[in-house]
């Protein structure tokens, strides 16, 4: 993840080239911290009920544009 405002790095993990990116940002928004009203940002494949239940589950919100 990538901090807009600081234009530096705020999370990251590595893995093979056939992790899946959808379950790094899952880890990610389980187990980080962020600043209040922390916007996120992502491409198409960030979609799927699993990921949204998790979203709700660690009282971030989420809107479609």
């Amino acid at each position: 993840m990538w901090h807009v405002g600081l234009r530096l790095p705020w999370t990251w993990r590595l893995g093979p080239s056939n992790t899946s990116e959808r379950t790094d940002v899952m880890q990610m928004i389980e187990e980080e911290t962020f600043p209040e009203n922390t916007l996120f940002c992502g491409d198409a494949g960030f979609v799927g009920d699993e990921l949204w239940a998790l979203i709700l589950k660690c009282k971030f919100e989420f809107w479609f544009a």
